[in-house]
């Protein structure tokens, strides 16, 4: 069963991932997602996802939590012509860059694609 993108766009896995520095990036299958109450944010759901990544070779919990990475893996999503996160899939990000914000504070920037598994589209 898949993850629709409404339920946090609009409106279990090994360590998670980090992006701390332009290029830092994640690629690979997902295996698993789930909506789930945000530890680090009281009665908040977000996405979280399992990814077998190809670089490492291991497996990776990606919380779509940060406005910046839920846009950009939420237009992936969109732009494959899916509307939900299957197990099969494949999921690219990336930390490419930062948005200034008010009071000397930035927003991370991402791109992401999203490739459906077979007969998944």
């Amino acid at each position: 069963m898949g993850i629709d993108i409404t339920d946090f766009y609009i409106g279990g896995g090994g360590t998670s991932v980090r992006f701390n520095e332009h290029g830092d990036k994640v690629s690979g299958t997902v295996t698993a997602g789930e909506l789930v109450d945000d530890p680090q944010r009281s009665g908040e759901r977000v996405l979280r996802l399992t990814i077998d990544d190809s670089v490492t070779g291991g497996e990776l919990s990606l919380w779509v939590r940060a406005p910046g990475l839920r846009e950009a893996v939420a237009n992936a999503v969109s732009d494959s012509g899916c509307k939900t996160v299957e197990p099969g899939s494949t999921l690219d990000v990336e930390y490419t860059d930062d948005k200034p914000l008010s009071g000397g504070k930035s927003m991370k920037l991402y791109t992401a694609r999203y490739t459906p598994g077979a007969g998944l589209r």
